[in-house]
């Protein structure tokens, strides 16, 4: 599975670049930032060339689609993309949403069908269309300390 991962702080922050590699969308109405996650366990895809079908004009959690053009999938012998705050001094209390694109082709009929778990609490199973981003979203904040 090919998954989108990065983390959003709660923080503020101004329009210049506040952290090594996390990046502020000029048009976002949430003022949110963006930092790929970069991870050994995780193999990062090339995707700027696809083709990544537009979200919901009234999704209030829409993302710019160079989001999405940031991809990880499991590394070797794993089978889910996971991600734990070892270090508790640098965890944040987050709202985790989660941002998902089926960017690898599939056969006709098939479908990617996958779930979520944040510090335990499932978030429930999905299902992924060709191209069509998905959003999954927290309504409440949390201190995130691990999600697979």
């Amino acid at each position: 599975m090919t998954c989108v991962v990065g983390k959003i702080p709660l923080y503020p922050h101004s329009n210049e670049t506040f952290m090594e590699n996390t990046y502020k969308y000029k048009d976002d109405p949430y003022d949110r930032s963006w930092s790929p996650m970069d991870d050994t366990d995780w193999a990062l895809v090339n995707s700027s060339m696809l083709d990544i079908g537009m979200q919901e004009d009234n999704d209030n959690n829409k993302v710019p689609v160079e989001m999405f053009r940031t991809a990880a999938v499991p590394g070797t012998n794993q089978s889910s993309v996971s991600y734990s705050c070892t270090d508790y001094s640098n965890c944040y209390d987050l709202y985790v949403n989660f941002y998902f694109v089926q960017i690898e082709k599939i056969l006709p009929g098939q479908q990617r069908k996958f779930s979520i778990t944040v510090n335990g609490e499932d978030y429930g199973a999905f299902t992924l269309e060709n191209s069509k981003p998905l959003t999954v979203r927290s309504n409440k904040s949390r201190r995130v300390v691990e999600f697979y």
